[in-house]
């Protein structure tokens, strides 16, 4: 109950940072509170029917399944996920896709649950990773494909709590932080809101370095290697595979149909980008800026190299 309570706490921290001033963002606020406070009460009524005794223990974890696969935003109550991140500002897509996370997760690699339990969850998550790779292809809105990224990352990291590995479920935890929190505030301050952007002359023009350091974190949080979400999701893979191969290899399959189209998106950026502008011409975007987003990149490549190296102690 003390786990439940905490997560509560966090959910409705959250509520208090999203910005209802518009009214788009008050519709996304609005979702968001009711399938929050659905799978908040379905959680709180399996613990009072675990409370009844243990005639009632397979109601409990009917209710208590259900509650987390409402809040964790899981296959198949994973449809409010884009339909919220649509409607509030990039921040809020940061506190929306990873924070509202990290209860939930702590408290599925803490739970010392049977290994039924853990099937159970472990093919949500597979099925939700499915999905969110299979949604994301084509998609043009940013604020959609980090929806459909944060289903495929939602199923990595349940997988990766019911498989037991720890150690490695928090790693990639911060890690998908550190990314979203990068893509969110590079689109936040290039003011890119889709594809489309890249492919206009005078888009190209103004914002062609930024579009480039967008997709170049677009990719990684899809997994592309060298990247940092690559390495990321190489190194979790071994232990999946050691708990379950089939949800492995859908996992990898989720991630490869968004990183081929990521992968798509960034070639053709190189080829019209390149006819109207150049990547590295910093008068655009200023010195320091040019600088900052370079080592950002750099970062990228060099976590996604470290942590690849990571696996020979696995």
């Amino acid at each position: 109950m003390g786990v439940w309570f905490r997560i509560e706490c966090g959910f409705f921290g959250i509520m208090f940072l999203l910005n209802v001033r518009v009214a788009r963002s008050l519709e996304g606020a609005v979702q968001y509170f009711i399938f929050q406070c659905l799978g908040s009460l379905f959680v709180f009524i399996s613990f009072l029917i675990l409370v009844a005794r243990k005639l009632l223990v397979l109601m409990f974890f009917n209710f208590f399944i259900l509650g987390f696969l409402i809040k964790l935003g899981l296959f198949p109550f994973h449809f409010w996920v884009p339909s919220v991140i649509r409607k509030i500002s990039w921040m809020n897509c940061f506190f929306i896709g990873w924070v509202q996370k990290v209860g939930p997760i702590f408290f599925l690699c803490n739970l010392g649950a049977e290994e039924l339990f853990y099937s159970i969850f472990g093919t949500f998550g597979m099925l939700t990773a499915l999905v969110g790779g299979l949604a994301g292809i084509n998609t043009v809105e940013y604020r959609s494909i980090i929806a459909y990224s944060s289903l495929v990352q939602s199923g990595w990291l349940v997988i990766l709590a019911c498989s037991g590995v720890q150690f490695l479920c928090y790693i990639y935890l911060f890690t998908y932080g550190v990314m979203l929190f990068l893509v969110v505030i590079e689109l936040h301050y290039s003011n890119l809101s889709s594809v489309r952007d890249h492919y206009t002359f005078s888009e190209c023009e103004r914002r062609g370095f930024s579009g480039f350091i967008v997709v170049i974190h677009v990719a990684s949080l899809s997994g592309m290697p060298p990247l940092l979400g690559g390495g990321a999701k190489t190194i979790s893979f071994f232990p999946i595979w050691d708990f379950d191969r089939a949800a492995a290899i859908v996992l990898v399959l989720g991630s490869a149909f968004s990183t081929y189209f990521y992968l798509s998106l960034l070639v053709q950026l190189f080829l019209v980008g390149g006819q109207h502008v150049s990547f590295l011409n910093f008068r655009s975007v200023g010195r320091f800026s040019f600088f900052l987003r370079f080592v950002v990149c750099l970062f990228q490549f060099f976590c996604g190299f470290f942590l690849l190296r990571f696996i020979s102690f696995f």
